[in-house]
């Protein structure tokens, strides 16, 4: 550079190395276990602007404030019949679609329905002539119906998508803290707060956000409850300051709750419970405070395991209650593109699925 830019060159770049100092002595020198000013200010504040993120992004795509088209109100259905004892949606099927020989075949309901004039639902299960909702029923026992008692309307779905994205955000950033204060107690708070946002944004909540319809909650419901429990399971357990491990028996208990209320939301995510092999092998293996025979020990499993057997107990009886099998959730029966009934299992599509989904 000429001799008239150099000190100007200079100067721009001692700035911003000195800003760079700054930087690492202010806002690195915080870690995230340190008890400084504004702390939980800050925390608060990035909660509030990642809610306020949301709550914009969840209005974006205007039809899903208020879909019209049934399949997006079968959660307001199935509310209406449970209050009234039913499992099934109340409206029945048409005669004709009872009449068809494979009503699961799309074609023959396509020319049904444009031959008849009849509404056919799409994307519900059907089952010896009656409608179910095969998608899981815990959002429904969690918002639909209380919201439904108290005040005789229905929960809209994408504010239901919204209040799920809210207890991600918490989960999200106590999950995040409580494995920083475990195993990595250097972290400055400013890496604390990327990763919280790195995580919150990065998991797929983003895009259930953006299209807040009842496909969209049930999975973001499970997915907030595994990141809570698993929270609660991290918290649980631990070592004083005098090397005396401790077992906080509400937090395991509040962290099987939440893992187990997994699978009447997305049971595919039930895969998120086995991380607690993990996470209490110490206190099964060395310690004996889990899965012992005293105690202690025995309170433990069954805060521990209690969730599990009643969320399974009653989420079989409803499925043997629908469809005759305690392990059947339906959507062998959905009425959709394909007939899902007569797939079968082959293992031919097990490579042509990993390729899709991987590359």
């Amino acid at each position: 550079p000429c001799s008239e830019c150099l000190p100007y060159n200079c100067t721009v770049f001692g700035l911003l190395h000195y800003q760079d100092f700054l930087l690492s002595l202010t806002i690195y020198q915080y870690l995230y276990i340190d008890k400084f000013p504004f702390r939980k200010l800050l925390i608060v504040g990035f909660a509030l602007v990642q809610i306020f993120l949301f709550s914009r992004i969840v209005r974006w795509n205007q039809f899903f404030l208020d879909p019209k088209e049934p399949h997006h109100q079968q959660y307001y259905m199935l509310t209406e019949a449970l209050l009234q004892g039913e499992l099934f949606l109340l409206k029945p099927p048409p005669e004709g679609l009872i009449e068809l020989e494979n009503p699961y075949d799309y074609k023959e309901r396509l020319e049904l329905s444009q031959r008849t004039g009849e509404e056919i639902y799409w994307d519900v299960g059907y089952y010896e002539g009656k409608y179910f909702v095969y998608f899981g029923v815990g959002p429904v026992l969690l918002f639909y119906l209380p919201y439904y008692m108290l005040t005789g309307s229905h929960l809209p779905t994408y504010q239901g998508v919204f209040l799920c994205s809210v207890l991600l955000v918490l989960a999200v950033l106590a999950f995040v803290g409580e494995i920083i204060k475990k195993w990595y107690r250097n972290t400055p708070f400013l890496i604390y707060l990327l990763l919280s946002c790195l995580f919150i944004n990065g998991c797929g909540a983003l895009y259930m956000i953006k299209r807040p319809d009842f496909y969209s909650l049930p999975i973001l419901l499970a997915l907030t409850c595994t990141i809570g429990g698993l929270y609660f399971w991290l918290s649980s357990g631990g070592i004083e300051e005098g090397g005396r491990p401790y077992l906080k028996i509400g937090r395991l208990f509040l962290g099987s709750l939440c893992m187990a209320f997994v699978a009447p939301c997305r049971p595919q995510l039930l895969l998120g419970s086995f991380f607690s092999i993990l996470l209490f092998w110490e206190f099964i293996f060395q310690k004996r405070m889990l899965f012992a025979w005293n105690k202690k020990g025995m309170l433990a499993t069954f805060c521990f395991l209690s969730p599990y057997f009643v969320t399974a107990f009653w989420l079989m009886y409803y499925n043997y209650a629908r469809f005759g099998s305690v392990f059947d959730f339906g959507a062998n029966y959905n009425l959709t593109g394909n007939a899902m009934i007569y797939r079968g299992f082959h293992l031919d599509r097990i490579p042509l699925a990993l390729f899709s989904y991987l590359f």
